[in-house]
């Protein structure tokens, strides 16, 4: 990384099937032209839970082997001692409790990456709030956060996605899932959005359409006519802001003025 660029973390959020990894491809080319530092690492759970329920995770193949590998190194002493983190390694290489401990190599591999200031690629549904604690941590490491969801109108529309999906052999999601997190995904969005640099909402009714671009605090593009989804997250997205500017304001007000001593 250049030594006068912030690391970059580029979160490429949605329910399932919503199509973030073919939308990932297209935000990774505007960055490179953007001149921030380009992620060249790529978390994304759902490959490593593919991978690991066919038994045959290639961490080359998921874009965090050599992380995971390093953060083994970087255990706890305690974690070394019951060999609770060498025990997770090999239960997803065996492919036994495969969701669950590919999710748990994703946040060492996400957690490594922030502490050591790497550029990376986080994909999630944002249904858990483990992302939002992340993005956290990122604006504390200074990173440079892009913000990217999509999603469509409804949870159905995601249901017939995967449906879609797996008549031509991907993998399948139970509908109760999609559901839930599509729901849950959506109350954590303007949360995300509000600890983002750079913001951008998407539909895929039409091919990636672009329905609202932030970029600090600063609305550059709003479509005419968005989703009541959209609508939502951006309206409890500006009252989050305008708390956070209030409160900011109380802060310096308490302080009173500066004082200039030279």
């Amino acid at each position: 990384m250049n030594a006068n660029k912030k690391s970059t973390l580029l979160i490429v959020a949605g329910p399932n099937g919503g199509g973030k990894s073919t939308l990932r491809e297209s935000l990774l080319k505007q960055i490179l032209k953007s001149g921030l530092d380009l992620p060249n690492i790529v978390i994304d759970p759902d490959a490593i839970t593919r991978e690991v329920r066919n038994a045959a995770l290639h961490f080359s193949d998921t874009g965090v082997g050599n992380m995971v590998l390093d953060a083994l190194k970087k255990v706890s002493e305690k974690e070394s001692k019951t060999g609770n983190t060498q025990a997770l390694l090999e239960r997803v290489l065996q492919g036994s409790q495969s969701e669950i401990d590919a999710g748990r190599l994703a946040v060492i591999a996400t957690e490594l990456c922030i502490q050591k200031q790497i550029s990376f690629c986080l994909e999630t549904t944002l249904s858990g709030k483990s992302v939002l604690n992340h993005m956290a941590q990122a604006i504390e490491h200074n990173f440079h956060i892009n913000f990217a969801y999509i999603a469509l109108p409804s949870p159905q529309d995601h249901i017939d996605r995967v449906r879609q999906r797996v008549s031509e052999g991907g993998h399948n999601i139970p509908e109760e899932d999609i559901v839930r997190r599509y729901m849950r995904s959506l109350d954590n969005l303007p949360h995300a959005m509000a600890q983002a640099n750079e913001v951008k909402l998407y539909t895929n009714n039409i091919e990636g359409e672009l329905l609202l671009h932030i970029n600090d605090g600063q609305i550059l593009y709003q479509a005419q006519h968005m989703p009541p989804w959209a609508e939502k997250a951006l309206q409890e997205y500006q009252t989050l802001s305008q708390h956070k500017e209030k409160t900011q304001q109380n802060i310096q007000n308490d302080l009173g003025p500066s004082i200039d001593l030279t």
